[in-house]
């Protein structure tokens, strides 16, 4: 996926084992607070995966490792800040919505989202994985900004 301040692609890890990973790319030449971005990210990262070994991280991304790149163009250097992951599977996102496409590809309702509106207790479920996400980060004092 594609946002404003960076994007997000799927990708198989090069570490012998073809771990499924997640890359998000920050471009860095946006603001010096992209940076900080990628930087906090990290560090919550980190502090998580301190807490994984004890199995107290459910329903959270599994934060790998991070790096910065750059290249040069005729239009100067762009740098980027790259955090990686753990694919954890379908996102959230990608669960409440499809694509139609065609020649103006659209957004509509997912097969999923349709179904969680007919069934209150897969909504509960779904819910329950959300808050034991958020539950987890307060109980290490950390504030989810969406």
């Amino acid at each position: 996926g594609k946002g404003a301040f960076g994007e997000a692609w799927r990708g198989i890890a090069l570490d012998g084992h073809g771990t499924a990973v997640v890359m998000k790319r920050l471009y860095l030449q946006l603001s010096s607070a992209v940076h900080l971005q990628g930087q906090r990210e990290v560090y919550f990262g980190e502090l998580l995966r301190s807490c994984e070994a004890s199995g107290s991280t459910p329903n959270l991304a599994r934060y790998i490792a991070h790096f910065e790149d750059s290249c040069s163009s005729e239009h100067g250097t762009v740098g980027s800040f790259w955090v990686v992951y753990h694919d954890e599977g379908v996102s959230l996102y990608q669960s409440m919505f499809s694509v139609l496409d065609g020649p103006n590809p659209i957004m509509v309702p997912s097969p999923i989202y349709c179904s969680l509106r007919r069934s209150p207790g897969a909504v509960s479920t779904l819910l329950r994985g959300v808050l034991n996400g958020l539950r987890t980060l307060h109980s290490l004092n950390i504030t989810h900004r969406d």
